[in-house]
Order: structure tokens, then C-alpha cells, then sequence
């Protein structure tokens, strides 16, 4: 397996994927470049959006304030966030986490020892905060931030209106979403009732023409448009999913994992790992 995997998923759209651990999108708009997360930290981001968009400023934004997500950050002056995903970006990586993102990302990959070498995750130069109903404009393309509090408390979502694109972070996966995580790791989660508020958000602006470019994505997962786009249903999928958990009839599975115990309910597409005692 290669390293890191680009793969042009439309016209000015690349999917950058780290080792089938986490995927980073770029987009390349007549003025700027954007780039959507900047992964686990073993790809040289700046070469890439070069070899794509050529010398042209580009704009870092961060889904959400988690490892696999933003270990990159320091190849990079100014990188954004939502604003409540914020303070967690200002904190050095614990060996807590460190062991946690070794264990569970990095020694599971065939070439560990290369990605082990390169695994230098870090904190960009400057945070700068988004909120709700931010625009931002790179030429061509005109994206609004959505806060969608649900996988961590200030996960935002990217929306493409016109081209009818939703760039969701780990809101939505093909198997399961976290729906809690421990004040041990970064930006911990909100509760299923929050999450519930958020996707009801999300639905607003969706339609069956949307596409949604999920941070995680299985190759052989026959509900997937491709690796990197689900349909917009899953949207309504994981809302009837949490709700039927929030209203009692249904109830998941122990689940048992480094970061803390909890239960799992799979859905038709995807499912989502929770805490009874964290509903709402």
C-alpha cells in the first residue's frame, strides 16, 4: 500500500488519503486553494497542493480539533477551526494520545516504521476561529460553515451550495460514528440529543443531489458512492438511528476500546458508539 493515495474525485476536488486512515480534501478555486484537515501529519500537504494548484495562497481548515485530523497543522502559518474546537488546538500531544495514535493508526499500517519516522504531529502557527454561517470564498467555489456539535463539541461542516457538496468531518461515517469521547482525548463529544440537533441542522441543507465527503471511508462498503462520497440519506439514516437509541427502542451492544467502555448500535449505513449515561 502506498503511503498517501490522491485520487481526483471531480474537477478541482483531490481526495488525499493517508494509508485508508483518514482522508484530507482539497479544492482548488480561482483564487485560493482550500484544504480540509491536514491528516495524520505524514504527508508534505504544501508539495501536494502545489503539484494540484500551483503557487497560490490556500486556506487550512480543520473539521474538528482531533489527532487524525490536524497533526499536519504545523506545516502551515495559519490553520482554522470552529470556534469552540479551538482552545484544543493550542495543546501539545500527550503521551496519552501519542500512544493512543501509535496504537490504533501508525502500528497498524504495513509500513509502520516509515510512518512512525514521519509521524511528527504538531501545532500551526496561528488558530484563527470560524463560526456559523461563515463564508468563504476561494474563486469559483463559495463555502458556509455550519456548526454541527455531534463527533466532537465544535465539529463544523463545509457546504458547497451551489455545486450541492457537504464536507462533514467524522459526523457521518460508513461504520461507526463516536458519539462520546473521554475529557482524555482532544475536543471531547456532545451528548445524542445535541448530535440529533445537529444532524436535523444538516438536513436543511441537503437534498437527494447532495453529495457528502465523509473523513473516513471503507473502499468495499457497497452503501458508499465511492470511498470518498456517501449519499445524502445517510444523513436521515444516522437521525433515525440515534433517535430510536434517545427514545429507548433501541439499544446497542458493549463496546469495549483504549479510550473507554461504551455501547455500539450499527445502522443500514454506518452506526455510532455512545454512552447510556451521556443521552441527553
Amino acid at each position: 500500500m502506498e503511503e498517501i493515495e490522491i485520487t481526483e474525485l471531480c474537477p478541482d476536488i483531490w481526495a488525499i488519503n493517508e494509508m485508508d486512515k483518514v482522508t484530507m480534501y482539497l479544492i482548488n478555486g480561482t483564487k485560493t486553494a482550500l484544504l480540509i484537515d491536514t491528516g495524520l501529519g505524514i504527508t508534505d500537504l504544501k508539495k501536494v497542493i502545489t503539484d494540484k494548484c500551483g503557487e497560490k495562497r490556500v486556506m487550512v481548515i480543520n473539521t474538528h480539533a482531533h489527532l487524525d485530523h490536524n497533526s499536519g497543522n504545523n506545516q502551515f502559518d495559519t490553520v482554522y477551526v470552529g470556534r469552540f474546537d479551538e482552545p484544543y488546538s493550542h495543546i501539545p500531544v500527550g503521551e496519552q494520545e501519542r500512544r493512543i495514535m501509535q496504537e490504533y493508526y501508525i502500528d497498524q499500517i504495513p509500513v509502520c516504521e516509515t510512518a512512525r519516522q514521519k509521524w511528527a504531529p504538531g501545532i500551526a502557527g496561528k488558530v484563527k476561529t470560524l463560526k456559523d454561517e461563515d463564508i468563504i470564498d476561494i474563486g469559483k467555489y463559495v463555502f458556509k460553515v455550519l456548526e454541527i456539535p455531534s463527533h466532537s463539541i465544535g465539529s463544523i461542516a463545509l457546504i458547497e451550495e451551489h455545486f450541492q457538496w457537504v464536507f462533514t468531518g467524522d459526523v457521518l461515517l460508513t461504520w461507526e460514528a463516536w458519539g462520546h469521547l473521554g475529557p482524555g482525548m482532544l475536543s471531547p463529544s456532545v451528548t445524542l440529543k445535541e448530535y440529533r440537533e445537529s444532524l436535523r441542522k444538516l438536513t436543511h441543507y441537503i437534498n437527494e443531489e447532495t453529495k457528502i465527503f465523509p473523513s473516513h471511508g471503507k473502499r468495499d462498503n457497497p452503501h458508499s458512492c465511492t470511498q470518498y462520497i456517501l449519499p445524502s440519506e445517510i444523513v436521515y439514516i444516522y437521525l433515525e438511528g440515534i433517535t430510536k437509541i434517545i427514545d429507548g427502542k433501541w439499544t446497542g451492544d458493549f463496546y469495549s476500546c483504549e479510550f473507554h467502555d461504551g455501547l455500539v448500535k450499527k445502522f443500514d449505513v454506518g452506526g455510532i458508539v455512545y454512552d447510556k449515561s451521556r443521552i441527553g
